[in-house]
């Protein structure tokens, strides 16, 4: 997958020539959006991380929709016209999925990683949920907090 492919064909069939710079397009803003996701993460934005994942998702529904819709009508590009702009096209591609793989690899493991982190802090909350500090009034109060 990381060499650059250079017809349809080798891009292991996934869109028609007609499709790919669409595929191409999509490609590239999932790509953006892990980027967007891990940022959110590591500044504790939850609003812009569940935006992002919402995007996510759309566009991973709209490059299955393309593999669907070339599925059910096959073309052969490799008796089409312009072998150098498939050529382009085809690296373009196997560029952007090679990046798209490298960062899909870095957000599951910053995802386990958060993941972690969160369990830690429930079993630490856990601990300490049956202890009372009790204040200068005649009410107990519990306080715990924790900033990451």
């Amino acid at each position: 997958m990381m060499q650059a492919m250079a017809t349809h064909e080798q891009t292991n069939g996934a869109v028609s020539r007609e499709q790919a710079p669409e595929y191409l397009e999509c490609l590239q803003a999932l790509a953006r959006e892990l980027e967007s996701a891990m940022a959110s993460i590591a500044a504790n934005g939850h609003a812009s991380f569940e935006e992002s994942v919402s995007r996510q998702l759309l566009l991973c529904s709209r490059l299955t929709g393309l593999a669907a819709r070339h599925e059910s009508g096959r073309i052969d590009v490799s008796l089409q016209a312009a072998p150098r702009a498939v050529d382009d096209l085809g690296i373009r591609i196997e560029d952007a999925k090679a990046k798209l793989l490298k960062l899909n690899r870095n957000y599951s493991a910053l995802l386990n990683h958060t993941r972690r982190t969160v369990q830690m802090f429930a079993g630490l909350a856990r601990c300490y949920s049956g202890y009372s500090h009790t204040g200068a009034s005649a009410a107990p109060s519990r306080t715990w907090s924790s900033e990451m």
